[in-house]
């Protein structure tokens, strides 16, 4: 990441909200939710979505799925996924709220 910032401006993680991105399953696609970033930031967000590999990059999405596939496989519990892949864990629980009793994609 520190590699493709290079003098660009980016958000700063430790300023970024909570709820300012999801990832969507099955797809695993980083998403921002602009309706929950405050309307100065979001040049900055769309700036960073546009210079750091966080979207479509397939080293990227292919390292979700493999988090995914291990919740999906028993090997890691949702408060496991919680902790290597946050976004990860908050989309299956967001599955699970909104599709109950269906199994996530």
């Amino acid at each position: 990441m520190n590699a493709s910032k290079k003098a660009r401006a980016v958000l700063d993680p430790y300023e970024v909200g909570a709820d300012w991105f999801e990832v969507v399953l099955p797809s695993m696609e980083l998403v921002a939710r602009f309706e929950r970033i405050p309307a100065d930031r979001h040049a900055l967000v769309r700036a960073t979505l546009a210079t750091l590999p966080l979207v479509h990059d397939e080293r990227i999405v292919r390292q979700r799925r493999e988090w995914y596939a291990m919740f999906c496989a028993g090997e890691l519990s949702i408060e496991g996924l919680g902790r290597v892949a946050p976004q990860i864990a908050a989309a299956v629980e967001r599955w699970q709220r909104e599709h109950p009793g269906v199994p996530s994609p």
